[in-house]
């Protein structure tokens, strides 16, 4: 289940078409195509796939992955604390808490852990348009570069 979720996951970021991965790409798990699970795990590919796999990150899980998971802990003669009436709501949680964990680590790597990191993560960012407008004013209009660049910074 976690290969195919991994693999509409990653078809949803590469912005590609989604796509039941073949069962030769699903490992640690002896799969065939009469295996039981495998038209539920499709089922809830489709689902989510409908949901929308951005959802999967937001908590909105289709139902239908807990049924797959449900038939592989009854054909494993597993445990009821197994099943998803118990798992589903820690796996939704951990979800948002991988979500929560990576917006923060990718809006400090953006705009900066802190008030100083921000200003000279902005203050680099405008040295670089500067530089690349000192460098290519030749492209812009005269009254664009009176905008643009302050006269002591233009060619003439």
């Amino acid at each position: 289940m976690v290969t195919v979720i991994k693999t509409g996951l990653s078809q949803w970021f590469n912005e590609t078409i989604p796509s039941f991965p073949s069962i030769e790409n699903i490992p640690n798990y002896p799969i065939s195509n009469t295996d039981p699970i495998l038209p539920l795990l499709k089922l809830a590919f489709d689902d989510q796939t409908l949901l929308g796999w951005g959802n999967l990150l937001k908590g909105r899980v289709a139902r239908s992955w807990f049924t797959a998971h449900d038939k592989y802990c009854e054909i494993c003669h597993l445990s009821n604390t197994y099943f998803s009436s118990t798992t589903g709501p820690f796996m939704i949680k951990s979800i948002l808490d991988s979500s929560l964990a990576l917006w923060i680590e990718r809006n400090q790597a953006l705009h900066g852990k802190d008030h100083e990191e921000n200003l000279q993560i902005r203050t680099d960012a405008a040295d670089k348009k500067t530089k690349w407008y000192y460098k290519n004013q030749d492209l812009f209009t005269e009254s664009d570069c009176t905008i643009l660049l302050p006269p002591t910074l233009q060619k003439h």
